[in-house]
């Protein structure tokens, strides 16, 4: 079983990687348990909900947040007020450890992998993501706000716990090779993970990786730092070596996503057959139902004919009776009676 933590800073290009992992095989968990796109990232974050709130919950139990990381003295991870959220993290990993092999991705990660290496234990590898630090400091200052200076600070933050954190199984990956040479870094990644992907995966991987991505242009005087250049070092490195797709297993890969897509497409017919017909159903119920109440305003219609005629029969009865003389005699004693009563009301 392989155990995959995604980590890196924030911007640093983590969804893109969980993606790319996704399509190769690693199980990040159902649908609806993942974060949705937004505006920031339409591309989708790629993130477990449950995971993420409770590395929230961790930063924030030892008086911290993502963008105000608390003190992360050695040995934290054991602390004993964590022991509550490690029971709650077993929980949500559990049905996770049941795929062969899975992860998750947060960019928090980075400062919470102590935490995470006691709960998953030693089949957890960490791929780290790395980016240029000026331009995630650009696209923190135009996304959160932040000044040059607080979000370059935060970005070594992360970055130097990460390398702390992470000496062991960990293989770091270039957002920005990522998006140049998407095949053969992930072929690196593959190969680093011991995944084992098929050709209309590993094509569907490279298809994910939009090259467009890269649209933030890097801040002035942004330096690097001790800790990026290591990363940088161990992702120039080339270990394992990338494994490029050779021809074959390329167009075999091609093959295998039009075959998908002719599927596809079938299935969105049929489905689109299906949709015409029940509509077409649903509009001849509609006029039957309108017919329906056509006859049926009809009918009452005559019905309110025949109460009106027989109104006018029993208006035309009461001034026939009216004319009598029973009625006339009537009428006298009862406006007798009421005057008598002394009440004003009176019988005509």
């Amino acid at each position: 079983m392989t155990a995959v933590c995604i980590a890196g800073m924030h911007r640093s290009g983590t969804s893109l990687v969980a993606r790319v992992l996704m399509e190769c095989g690693v199980y990040l968990g159902p649908d609806e348990d993942l974060l949705r796109a937004a505006p920031e990232n339409r591309d989708g974050f790629w993130e477990h909900a449950g995971l993420t709130a409770l590395n929230d919950a961790i930063l924030a139990t030892l008086g911290g947040s993502w963008d105000e990381p608390p003190p992360l003295p050695p040995g934290w991870e054991n602390r004993p007020e964590l022991t509550p959220l490690e029971k709650q993290a077993r929980g949500l990993v559990a049905p996770l450890s049941q795929h062969a092999a899975w992860g998750w991705k947060d960019p928090r990660n980075s400062l919470t992998l102590p935490f995470w290496r006691r709960v998953v234990g030693e089949q957890l590898v960490v791929v780290g993501c790395l980016r240029d630090p000026a331009a995630i400091v650009s696209s923190l200052v135009a996304r959160n706000g932040m000044t040059p200076e607080r979000a370059g600070e935060l970005c070594r933050t992360y970055t130097e716990a990460l390398v702390g954190a992470s000496e062991t199984e960990r293989v770091v990956v270039r957002y920005e090779s990522l998006l140049a040479e998407p095949a053969d870094q992930i072929a690196r990644l593959v190969d680093a993970l011991r995944l084992n992907p098929g050709p209309v995966q590993l094509a569907r991987a490279v298809e994910s990786v939009n090259p467009g991505l890269q649209h933030h242009a890097s801040a002035q005087g942004v330096a690097s730092f001790d800790a990026f250049d290591r990363l940088r070092a161990e992702a120039e490195s080339g270990e394992p070596e990338a494994r490029t797709a050779d021809a074959e297993t390329r167009l075999e890969a091609v093959r295998g996503l039009l075959e998908e897509t002719r599927s596809r497409m079938h299935a969105v017919q049929d489905e689109l057959a299906a949709t015409e017909s029940r509509i077409a159903g649903l509009h001849e119920r509609a006029r039957e139902a309108d017919r329906a109440h056509l006859e049926e305003i009809r009918v009452l219609k005559a019905e309110l004919a025949k109460c009106g005629a027989h109104v006018d029969e029993l208006a035309e009865e009461l001034r026939s009776l009216k004319s009598t003389r029973l009625w006339r005699l009537g009428t006298a004693w009862w406006n007798f009676k009421a005057r008598l009563r002394g009440g004003a009301r009176t019988v005509g």
